[in-house]
């Protein structure tokens, strides 16, 4: 395909997708691999990438209005058509690949010689190329301790890409995130009565200065490389670790060195010998690594948990702390580094503390927590987490206050009316509690940018309506290890206009339980209708490709302040633990019948949520999430 064409008429073909005889040129089963480079930008999936190599040699992937177009010359016609070949163009969607191709056009026109027409292709686009550029392959990545330990002496102790505004003083902190199966190899490890070590493996994700360091993979000492090995000493040869290493390397990953110091009264502080250990091998986890950073992690046990220190340390920088593990299991734990002191919770959180204690009090005031969606819902969620004590909250919402809000967005006023529906809300939040951190975005999550802002938090509630916004929302729990409580309700009435149905839903969404694309909880018509922008929208939904978007929904306040309510109860059974011990990942609020119900759900084989794709903790990863972004 030459460089560039000068206007070429591209006649649309509606792309029968699974019904089509043509060659499968877009291979979609396992698609959710790292993806290649395309002038600096991840573009198609490898497998993909593969698959057009082998069947069209001479493709161009370019970028077009936001979307991958793909241009495969001389594409071979069947019998029947007024050309042997012509050049075929597919394009892929923001949301690819979730939301699937649909279209292709092709040049020059095509036409059957029977001159019988061709379903859905009698109108004709001309689209002016900018520059075709051919596929360029990513750079392949470049394919400890002697300690001995007694008395241990105790040393001392914002988002990028949001359209906002953020309010309150903001503290620069760490934040190691792990699955609850990382966690729980943790736990065991400092339970071990005599002292062990590995590597942990962690993506970096710098926001706004801040570190999110998200747990990939833990690469145990071996048995035989431990020369000596006790309750208050250890002695293991570098073959041990250096392994993991390489492994990082490979990953793209920071080797944060981890060992533990036992006993139920264990310190997981560092003695002067482990400070010595740290000097010796700092450099070599630095360059071995290709990281240029120096961590560590040590662990006791507490309980059934464990407590622990951890720093991280960049070449030539200075060392800071590993502040806090935030932990996404069938329990949330929130666990402070041990050379933080506690303070003690506000008296005016006096009834919760009598409920379920100072600590989860505590964790409440630390966790960071985004709302998609200030709606009624939203709102509502927002509130109750405000009263119970969260004081970090960022607001995402593209609307501002209507007529028909006012009866169910929480702390709205008529004067509010045509106002952003987040500074509303986020200014009746700040007179509830003067300290709140709180932060907004006026847009939507399936900008890249804005979405980009969620890689600050802990934890969000989806409280959005839209299918494409739930698309994004979808994949944070596998690539960012970020928990998602979705919530959604749908009232139905019968033809003469009686409610005869009230159904709420609660998804929650982490590492290892089913994402909402497996479970179809996402129109996927929708979602890719609602990508697009309104011109295109109104275009194809004239020519019947794309569904009409929904009109306004049926909405009332009771309703949507009981979903919330079930919404936030969830989270509080993740961190407090008086639920089941093997929750359900979905609860099913059927008001009209006063009945609820409760499901879990896997990940689908291959789908970038199962735990076989490598896609837990992927972080800044490009493409972001696994998927196409459009243009801003």
């Amino acid at each position: 395909m030459m460089a560039a064409r000068s206007a070429p008429r591209w006649l649309p073909a509606k792309c029968q997708g699974r019904d089509a005889q043509w060659p499968a040129l877009l291979h979609r089963a396992g698609a959710d691999q790292p993806w290649p480079r395309l002038r600096g930008r991840q573009m198609l999936p490898p497998i993909d990438q593969g698959h057009l190599q082998a069947r069209a040699p001479g493709h161009v992937v370019s970028l077009d209005g936001g979307m991958i177009a793909i241009v495969i010359p001389s594409f071979p016609l069947p019998n029947g058509f007024t050309a042997a070949a012509a050049d075929l163009m597919l394009r892929l969607a923001p949301g690819y690949p979730d939301v699937q191709p649909d279209m292709w056009w092709f040049a020059p026109a095509v036409r059957r010689t029977d001159g019988q027409p061709i379903a859905a292709t009698e109108s004709r686009e001309v689209y002016l190329w900018p520059h075709l550029a051919a596929l360029v392959a990513p750079p392949q990545p470049w394919p400890v301790a002697v300690r001995n330990r007694f008395a241990r002496e105790l040393p001392g102790a914002g988002p990028e890409g949001t359209r906002g505004r953020r309010e309150g003083p903001r503290r620069m902190t760490t934040t190691l995130v792990l699955p609850g199966t990382l966690a729980d190899e943790i736990a065991t490890a400092a339970h071990n009565p005599l002292e062990c070590a590995g590597v942990l493996l962690a993506r970096r994700v710098d926001v706004g200065g801040e570190d999110r360091l998200l747990g990939r993979s833990l690469h145990w000492v071996p048995q035989a490389a431990y020369k000596e090995q006790s309750p208050h000493h250890m002695m293991i040869r570098s073959e041990g670790y250096v392994g993991a290493l390489g492994a990082a390397e490979a990953d793209g990953a920071i080797p944060i060195w981890f060992h533990t110091h036992p006993g139920e009264g264990g310190v997981p502080l560092p003695s002067k010998h482990d400070r010595q250990v740290d000097r010796d091998i700092a450099d070599l986890f630095q360059l071995r690594s290709g990281s240029g950073v120096y961590a560590t992690l040590i662990a006791s046990p507490r309980g059934e948990r464990f407590a622990f220190s951890g720093e991280l340390t960049p070449e030539g920088g200075p060392t800071t702390l590993i502040d806090r593990v935030w932990i996404v299991g069938e329990r949330w734990r929130l666990i402070q580094n041990f050379a933080r002191q506690a303070s003690a919770p506000d008296v005016i959180f006096d009834r919760n503390v009598r409920a379920f204690g100072s600590d989860i009090q505590a964790v409440l005031g630390d966790l960071r927590v985004a709302i998609v969606g200030s709606g009624g819902t939203g709102s509502a969620v927002a509130e109750q987490l405000v009263r119970l004590g969260v004081r970090h909250l960022l607001l995402i919402d593209n609307d501002t206050l209507s007529e028909s809000n006012v009866t169910r967005v929480y702390g709205s006023t008529p004067d509010d009316i045509s106002k952003a529906k987040v500074e509303v809300l986020r200014s009746h939040l700040t007179r509830i509690a003067p300290n709140l951190v709180g932060s907004t975005i006026q847009g939507m999550t399936t900008f890249k940018s804005i979405a980009k802002a969620l890689r600050a938090v802990d934890l969000v509630f989806g409280c959005t309506d839209d299918n494409a916004g739930r698309l994004v929302l979808s994949r944070l729990s596998t690539f960012l290890l970020t928990p998602v409580i979705d919530v959604g309700i749908l009232l139905s009435s019968d033809r003469n206009g009686a409610l005869i149905g009230i159904d709420g839903r609660i998804t929650t969404l982490t590492p290892g339980a089913g994402c909402l694309v497996c479970r179809n909880r996402v129109d996927m018509a929708r979602a890719a209708a609602e990508m697009r922008t309104p011109e295109e929208r109104k275009k194809l939904a004239d020519e019947g490709y794309a569904p009409a978007l929904r009109q306004v929904e049926p909405a009332v306040v009771a309703f949507t302040t009981a979903v919330a309510a079930a919404a936030v109860n969830e989270l509080l059974d993740r961190l407090i633990g008086y639920g089941p011990a093997e929750r359900p990942t979905e609860t099913l609020l059927r008001l009209h019948e006063r009945e609820i119900s409760t499901n879990r759900a896997v990940p689908r084989d291959g789908h970038y949520c199962h735990p076989g794709t490598g896609k837990w903790g992927a972080g800044d990863e490009e493409p972001f999430l696994g998927q196409l972004w459009g243009a801003e």
